[in-house]
């Protein structure tokens, strides 16, 4: 089964600039000189796969992730070198924040992306096969994994994590004005939200391109809820909207949307379809 549908929704990302950068040394002055530590990045590493014989050469593309890849720095594809028609990816990050919060998305839809999911915390690097590729495929890659370095840091990954330690900051204005707390109150006012029930959830897998994400118990449907996502940019508002509306099947029939207000709303799939009239009118007001 291949992932490039889960892999190419799309979304939003920082583009590295392909270049890596040495650390600096403390060599000696003496005839040889000290070896520099270079941070791995998404594009050194397929270039690595591909010398190693994991990856076909002359394969890794630079892609548009999608929003399950939002948090990485840049993000790679390439072609299995052992299975014809098959694939994978590698992402680097900025923090281990962003590689963790990634890593679990990518746990959570193991049973698309299949089981060929492999990181380096010390390097801060995410490596995803096709579920086609070969156990012995996968222990390569963890051996690879395990070797790379931080710039920052030893080959042995002993390197400060470059995590910020102050406090976190506070998600910049939108330019509508209107907020995934501000919707997910007005829910609860118009009976549609049980009162007193909206809570910041933790992003995974289509939320992560969002500025901040809200859920909701659903007032009329006991034990079902929905979720309110907003965003600063259009363009990270219209992929996640693309990718929620390619997977579905999963997310179900109540996806509503305002690309005026930048927000984006769905629904358990038993709500009521009055509630959804309901909330479109609400958007279609923002």
């Amino acid at each position: 089964m291949k992932v490039y549908a889960l892999i190419l929704c799309a979304g939003l990302y920082a583009c590295s600039d392909g270049k890596t950068k040495a650390s600096p040394s403390s060599g000696s002055s003496g005839a040889k000189s000290a070896k520099k530590n270079v941070r791995p990045d998404a594009q050194s590493v397929c270039v690595l796969f591909e010398r190693e014989g994991l990856a076909m050469p002359g394969s890794c593309r630079p892609k548009d992730p999608s929003p399950l890849q939002a948090q990485a720095r840049s993000f790679y594809q390439f072609d299995l070198a052992n299975v014809p028609g098959e694939g994978g990816s590698v992402l680097d990050f900025e923090n281990s924040a962003r590689l963790a919060e990634t890593y679990d998305a990518y746990d959570e839809l193991r049973f698309l992306a299949g089981p060929h999911v492999y990181q380096s915390k010390a390097a801060l690097i995410l490596v995803q096969f096709n579920e086609g590729a070969p156990e012995n495929d996968g222990i390569r890659a963890r051996k690879i994994l395990a070797q790379l370095s931080r710039a920052d840091g030893g080959a042995n990954g002993t390197a400060p994590d470059t995590q910020s330690t102050g406090p976190t900051p506070t998600p910049a204005p939108l330019p509508s004005g209107v907020s995934a707390k501000s919707v997910c109150a007005r829910l609860e006012n118009e009976g549609i939200a049980v009162a007193g029930c909206c809570a910041i959830w933790k992003k995974s897998a289509l939320q992560l391109s969002a500025r901040e994400f809200y859920g909701f118990d659903l007032a009329k449907v006991s034990g079902e809820g929905g979720s309110i996502l907003d965003f600063s940019r259009v363009d990270a508002f219209q992929k996640a909207v693309d990718g929620y509306e390619e997977f579905r099947a999963l997310a179900g029939p109540h996806i509503y949307s305002s690309k005026s207000a930048l927000i984006l709303i769905q629904f358990n799939e038993n709500a009521p379809a009055s509630d959804g009239q309901q909330v479109q009118t609400i958007l279609n007001s923002l």
